[in-house]
Parts: C-alpha cells; sequence; structure tokens
C-alpha cells in the first residue's frame, strides 16, 4: 500500500523523544562531574518555580529514578506537555548556572547556543499555536541558525529523523498558505481540535484497508 498521506506535528517532534529531550539530556551529562552534579542543579532550579495548576510537571519527572533511566538510551524522558512547560526554565539554568560554573568549558558553551537556537524556533512555534502568522521565511532561517549550532556542539552525534523533520514545518507553512490567509502548524495532532476530521478519516480510512 502506497503511502497516501503523511502528518506531523511540531510538539512532537521537539518534546517527545524528540530535538529537546536529546540536547537537555547531552547538556545535563556534558555538565556532570564528580564534583557538580547537573541534573541536582535543574532539580533544585525548578523546584523554585511555581506552574500554574494546568501545567504542573508530573511529580516523578525529577528524581534520581529518573535521571538513572534516562540513561539508557540517553535522553532526557518526559512527556511533551511536561518539556513544553520546562523548556524556557531549562534554558535560564543552562545561561545563569551551567555556564558561569562552567564557563571554561567551551563545548558546554556550544551545546548551550545550540539549545538556546532550538528554543527560539520552539518561541515562533508557539505564536503560531495561539493564532499569531509567522513568516514561513523567518521560521526556516531560524531552523537552519539552530541546525548550524547544533552542528558546531555535535557533529551529526544527535542526528535523528525528528532533526530532519524539522526542517520541512517551514515548507508545510508555505503550503498551507497556498490554501489560506493564514497558516497555524498543527501543535498536537492528537488533541488538536482542527485535527478531528482528520483523525476519524484516517480510523475510516484503516479499516476499509484492512477490511478489504
Amino acid at each position: 500500500m502506497s503511502l497516501l498521506v503523511i502528518m506531523m506535528d511540531w510538539m512532537h517532534l521537539f518534546f517527545q523523544s524528540g530535538n529537546w529531550n536529546r540536547e537537555v539530556y547531552a547538556v545535563l551529562a556534558a555538565a556532570t562531574s564528580r564534583a557538580f552534579n547537573a541534573y541536582e542543579q535543574l532539580w533544585e532550579y525548578v523546584k523554585a518555580f511555581t506552574f500554574p495548576a494546568a501545567f504542573a510537571i508530573a511529580a516523578t519527572l525529577l528524581s534520581k529514578p529518573h535521571w538513572e533511566s534516562c540513561k539508557s538510551p540517553p535522553i532526557f524522558k518526559s512527556t511533551a506537555s511536561d518539556g513544553l512547560t520546562l523548556y524556557a526554565v531549562v534554558g535560564n539554568l543552562f545561561q545563569d548556572v551551567l555556564l558561569q560554573r562552567l564557563h571554561n568549558r567551551d563545548d558546554i558553551a556550544k551545546q548551550v547556543t545550540s539549545y538556546h537556537r532550538l528554543c527560539e524556533i520552539v518561541d515562533l512555534l508557539q505564536l503560531s499555536r495561539f493564532g499569531q502568522q509567522i513568516c514561513p521565511d523567518l521560521l526556516d532561517r531560524t531552523i537552519v541558525a539552530w541546525r548550524q549550532a547544533h552542528a558546531a556542539a555535535y557533529g551529526n552525534t544527535l542526528t535523528y529523523l525528528k532533526t530532519h523533520l524539522t526542517s520541512h514545518l517551514p515548507e508545510c507553512m508555505r503550503r498551507r498558505l497556498i490554501k489560506n490567509l493564514i497558516a497555524l502548524l498543527i501543535a498536537c495532532w492528537c488533541l488538536d481540535l482542527v485535527c478531528i476530521d482528520a483523525k476519524i478519516d484516517a480510523r475510516c480510512f484503516c479499516r476499509l484497508v484492512w477490511s478489504t
């Protein structure tokens, strides 16, 4: 059976075993030594923040068992919703704590730069999520800036399918602009109301195909 439709949403490209999860783990692991535990610093830093009840992170997210589970495979495990809640706070930790303490570590500086470029993409996508039209060319340039910073920090060691698919988001936006005055990229296709009809159609299509 040939592939007729592909649907991807940016929230899972970044926050479900995605770009964000891999970079967070990479920075924390690289910054940790016998004298300094970067994960514990993250734990203490996040505890100082009060999040709205609707955005509270999972109680089991920041704990010693959680960090041990992140080591194999090497990725910061979390739900997409937790990642979306934490991404800006984690960026502040990297900038204000890790870089200050490890100011002589050029490798950490490059990784944190890559992380900030990644967050700039998410910032734009968040604007799109809440109804503000984003220029596809601006999104494209921002993604290119991240890919360059990412390559400088990691080479190709953190290049996965989701890294590649992220580069297609501006084109997804341009294609939607052809038919609409405003092009909003879907944040989470499993939850977004505009995708209900698509999900129903997909289920019906799959039942039809497998029944025949």
